[in-house]
């Protein structure tokens, strides 16, 4: 009569081996990139900025869109809300001939990424109650950036 090993100690011998070596490289492995520092933001207009005071959404002279926005409510690493005014040009009777106007917006910042070695919010979104203004969500690259 032939005696066998039982196959799965070896099996449970291996599995615990890895696991350890697993906990070891997670404890002495440094934190993900940015981790603990602040979440940015930026637009084509400027560099990267923590809390901006002024956001450019628009391209150019004609279409220019910016919002003027009061003290952040959050800044965290979930999202950012803040409440603002936007300027934009009424585009009558034509974009090149209009006057900028302006009115209440609700900002939100989300959707993190990495870029380089920074955390940033790489979406914006804006409501207005105003029904001359459409709501918009953008989406930017690391550069600054709308991504369409």
């Amino acid at each position: 009569m032939i005696a066998f090993k039982p196959v799965y100690r070896r099996k449970r011998s291996v599995l615990s081996g890895l696991l350890t070596l697993c906990a070891l490289l997670l404890a002495a492995a440094p934190a993900a990139v940015g981790q603990g520092e602040e979440v940015t933001f930026q637009t084509f207009k400027g560099p990267p900025q923590v809390e901006p005071d002024r956001i450019t959404t628009g391209f150019g002279s004609v279409t220019l869109r910016f919002v003027q926005l009061r003290p952040w409510r959050d800044w965290n690493d979930f999202a950012a809300k803040a409440t603002g005014k936007l300027r934009y040009n009424t585009c009558e009777p034509s974009c090149a001939e209009g006057n900028l106007d302006s009115t209440p917006v609700k900002v939100r910042l989300s959707d993190i990424g990495i870029c380089g070695s920074e955390r940033r919010y790489k979406s914006l979104s804006f409501k207005s109650k105003n029904p001359d203004v459409i709501d918009e969500k953008l989406q930017y690259d690391c550069d600054g950036f709308v991504v369409f």
